[in-house]
C-alpha cells in the first residue's frame, strides 16, 4: 500500500503546536522520527509541541501486517518561526501637565513588518493608535498613569506585545509680582501669587 500521512509540512511560530496522522491502511507499527531528537509510536493521531524555533524534517517508517517496512523522508516539514521580541523607551522619562509630548523609540527586535502602537487614557479607552516606528504623541493635561501598548508582528505572522505606564506628572510653578495698582480698572489690582498645580486659596 502507499504510505499516507499528514501534514506534508507546516509553518508556525514558536511554540508551534503540530498534528501528525497516519493514514496508511494496514499498518501495525508507526514509527515517527520528529527531527529534533524525539521518537513517536504511533499509528494514529499525536499532537507535538516544537517549543525552539527552526526547520524540523520528519521521517516516517510504516511496518504493514504482512512485515514490510517503508520509511518516508521526509514525511513533513515543519518551520517554526521565532517570535519577536516587543520593546520601546520614551522621552522625557517625567513629562508633565506643561508638556504632555512624549516621544517614543521603538527597541523591539525580530523580522519585523508592523507596528501597531495603542495609547490608552487613565481610565483604559482608547485614546489614539499608530503604525509609525517611532511615533510621537501629546498626551491629556492631566495628571495620571496612561498605559502605552506596543504589539510588534513578523513577515511571518508571529507576535508579541509590551505595555509601559507614562505617568503625567503636575508641575508646580509660582510667580511673585514685584509691583501692582489698585485703581480699579481690572488690571493688576490686588497684590497677589499667581502659579500652575497650587490652589488659589
Amino acid at each position: 500500500d502507499t504510505v499516507k500521512y499528514s501534514p506534508p509540512s507546516a509553518m508556525g511560530c514558536e511554540p508551534y503546536l503540530a498534528t501528525f496522522t497516519n493514514l496508511t491502511p494496514n499498518a501495525s507499527n508507526c514509527l515517527w522520527d520528529l527531527g529534533n531528537g524525539t521518537y513517536i509510536d504511533s499509528c494514529g493521531t499525536f499532537q507535538y509541541t516544537y517549543s525552539n524555533p527552526g526547520n524540523y524534517i520528519v521521517d516516517l517508517t510504516i511496518y504493514t501486517n504482512d512485515g514490510c517496512a517503508t520509511t518516508v523522508s521526509p514525511a513533513s516539514l515543519i518551520n517554526v518561526n521565532p517570535n519577536p521580541i516587543s520593546n520601546f523607551t520614551y522621552n522625557p522619562e517625567t513629562p508633565t501637565v506643561v508638556n504632555t509630548l512624549v516621544n517614543f523609540t521603538n527597541t523591539s527586535s525580530g523580522q519585523i513588518t508592523l507596528w501597531d502602537w495603542t495609547f490608552y487614557n487613565i481610565d483604559n479607552s482608547v485614546l489614539s493608535t499608530s503604525q509609525n516606528i517611532n511615533p510621537n504623541y501629546t498626551f491629556p493635561s492631566d495628571t495620571g498613569v496612561y498605559p502605552v501598548n506596543l504589539q510588534v508582528t513578523t513577515l511571518y505572522g508571529c507576535k508579541d506585545d509590551t505595555t509601559l505606564y507614562i505617568y503625567i506628572d503636575n508641575e508646580f510653578s509660582i510667580w511673585v509680582p514685584n509691583s501692582f495698582t489698585p485703581n480699579d480698572d481690572g488690571d493688576n489690582d490686588f497684590f497677589l501669587p499667581k502659579g500652575i498645580g497650587i490652589n488659589p486659596e
